[in-house]
């Protein structure tokens, strides 16, 4: 049994809960598997498959560099709160760190840009011409954004160092700004036309989206609303991990049925996974809900 922390901030009462990832498969993946299938030929071209696996692949950017932003905008914030320490102390602050910090977050947000042409250029107004000047820095960019900004934190220690770790993110910004949308709408690969019976993650990405709303519209009081809010937005996000569990395998299925010489492996595990930590986290949230149901 491997453990998951799941921490949104130390304000909210569900802060830092930790979850168990079960190997059981529930009932309602089984029900997630089922409604994920969809109604495939024999044919499925690599085009496709391409087209799939990108959709996939801008989910996950979505949400990653999303989280990415608010994670170095968090740790600026603490390092500016220990250099105020420090001085109070009467220990030398360490500005060099807010300076790699700020560059951290321009980066965060330059890649983000990026993100958006892509989207905009296969998904929104591109054109099959735009795909082919674009297609080599768009298989580039996932990993120089990793060099740039890795997921364990930066080890530069000039503005020097950092700068030349981000010198392919650089490049493909400079390239990629070239691109102007027809429009400045930015497709969501989870704002998704929903034809026949809606999946679990997608009912589910309704029902939580429309309590977001619901719930930043409200009056309830500041503290309240504002741990209402974030309860919200987490389960927004699990169920978007989730739907990209479920694209992913509306693709296999369809690979498998195509080729079934080349079968590849579902993602039913992954599924069960998801959906059981999204039903911990929910039922949290709603035992928060109900204690503060009869507070303003």
């Amino acid at each position: 049994m491997k453990a998951v922390c799941v921490g949104i901030t130390a304000l909210l009462y569900f802060s830092g809960i930790c979850f168990a990832q079960t190997q059981i498969v529930t009932a309602n993946a089984k029900e997630a598997l089922i409604q994920a299938e969809v109604v495939v030929s024999q044919t499925y071209t690599a085009e496709e498959e391409e087209r799939d696996n990108r959709r996939v692949r801008f989910g996950q950017r979505e949400l990653q560099l999303s989280d990415q932003l608010d994670n170095d905008k968090l740790k600026m914030t603490n390092d500016g709160l220990e250099d105020q320490i420090a001085r109070l102390e009467g220990r030398p602050p360490n500005p060099i760190q807010i300076t790699l910090d700020r560059f951290v977050i321009d980066q965060d947000k330059a890649a983000i840009e990026i993100a958006n042409k892509f989207s905009q250029i296969w998904f929104g107004t591109g054109d099959k011409r735009t795909m082919g000047q674009m297609l080599d820095v768009e298989q580039e960019f996932d990993a120089a954004v990793h060099e740039c900004i890795p997921e364990n934190g930066i080890t530069a220690e000039t503005l020097d160092d950092l700068k030349s770790s981000c010198a392919d993110l650089r490049r493909i910004y400079i390239k990629v700004s070239l691109y102007q949308s027809k429009t400045k709408t930015v497709p969501s690969m989870f704002k998704e036309t929903i034809e026949g019976e809606p999946t679990m993650a997608q009912k589910l990405l309704k029902t939580d989206t429309m309590q977001l709303e619901r719930d930043t519209a409200s009056v309830r009081s500041k503290e309240i609303k504002a741990e209402l809010i974030q309860g919200d937005k987490m389960l927004v996000k699990l169920d978007k991990m989730l739907r990209l569990a479920e694209m992913t395998q509306d693709s296999v299925i369809k690979h498998n049925n195509a080729h079934p010489d080349k079968p590849m492996a579902d993602v039913m595990e992954i599924i069960s996974k998801e959906v059981g930590i999204r039903q911990q986290f929910a039922n949290i949230n709603n035992e928060y809900r109900q204690k503060v149901a009869n507070f303003n």
